[in-house]
């Protein structure tokens, strides 16, 4: 295997990818509770699929108790998904864990990275979790076939001793035709993103803002969504991942959804079948919160109808 590189992991456990949420300017940040009702369940793969989505990353995590890999893991898991992501390479990251009192420890970890030939897909083995994510999402019904192959390959190489969290991350960069100083968001999301940025007084423009907010679900999963405008990609250009048709335009909203299970008291065995349900009631609110945070008319954008 070749290719070794050293990157630094940033606590969601998501490295390089995602490029720091952390504006330079004083912004609020608004947190609250609420309850999603249940519905139909039919997988999420019946919902329109738009050309221009504004869609930059898709990233599934499942962690589980640490299992040991060695060289010959990293041989029988490169051999069992070569012939969808021929391209492996092992990193060696620099994982920052905070202890007792707030005492940072930085550790070394050595990971096993599978890409496709485009440099757009990968399945990433860490000693404790496997990460599936991509730039070109194409529909959910070929992405969980991908997730599908990693968890079995887990189960059938790895054989951990459980599983402790499930996480699905999809997130949007929504931006305007061309670049302007004073976006109108309005035009682009509902109102109820725009928070005090909306309240129309004289001679006081908003900026910047960040905005939290916490779901939870019948099914014991949560979602959290966080959003607000940036001056820059949320996800890193020079990341792990290639970016398809990277915008000339840096200014974007972001629309940042983090939809998890995690076990709680009582861990689990690991069976592939068992996540791949939990990946997919994960994903269930996800397309129907989307269509309800944006507007018509980005709506239109997205279908390639521009006014």
């Amino acid at each position: 295997m070749e290719g070794r590189r050293n990157e630094r992991l940033n606590r969601s456990g998501f490295y390089r990818s995602l490029a720091p949420w952390v504006s330079t300017r004083t912004v609020s940040v608004v947190v609250a509770v609420l309850v999603v009702a249940p519905g139909p369940y039919d997988g999420g793969m019946s919902s329109e699929v738009y050309p221009n989505a504004p869609l930059a990353l898709v990233v599934c995590e499942i962690r589980f108790p640490l299992a040991d890999q060695g060289a010959e893991g990293f041989r029988r898991l490169r051999t069992e998904l070569k012939d969808v992501l021929p391209l492996g390479s092992t990193e060696v990251l620099q994982r920052l864990d905070l202890g007792p009192g707030g005492q940072q420890h930085v550790e070394p970890v050595e990971i096993l990275r599978l890409r496709n030939r485009e440099k757009t897909t990968s399945v990433s083995f860490w000693p404790d979790r496997a990460i599936v994510e991509t730039t070109a999402y194409a529909g959910y019904e070929r992405f969980r076939a991908l997730v599908e192959r990693a968890v079995a390959v887990v189960e059938t190489v790895l054989a951990p001793g459980g599983v402790e969290r499930v996480g699905l991350r999809f997130i949007d960069e929504i931006r305007p035709a061309v670049t302007s100083s004073s976006t109108d968001w309005r035009e682009w999301v509902v109102p109820e993103l725009i928070g005090p940025s909306g309240l129309g007084i004289d001679d006081i423009t908003a900026t910047a803002w960040q905005g939290l907010t916490q779901f939870v679900t019948p099914e014991g999963t949560s979602v959290v969504l966080r959003y607000g405008p940036r001056e820059a990609p949320a996800v890193d250009p020079n990341g792990a991942l290639r970016r398809v048709n990277l915008p000339a335009n840096p200014e974007c909203f972001l629309l940042d959804f983090d939809s998890y299970w995690v076990a709680e008291g009582h861990v689990p065995e690991y069976s592939a079948g068992a996540v791949l349900e939990k990946v997919d009631v994960l994903h269930r609110p996800l397309t129907e919160m989307f269509e309800k945070l944006v507007t018509p008319r980005m709506r239109e954008a997205m279908r390639g109808r521009f006014e």
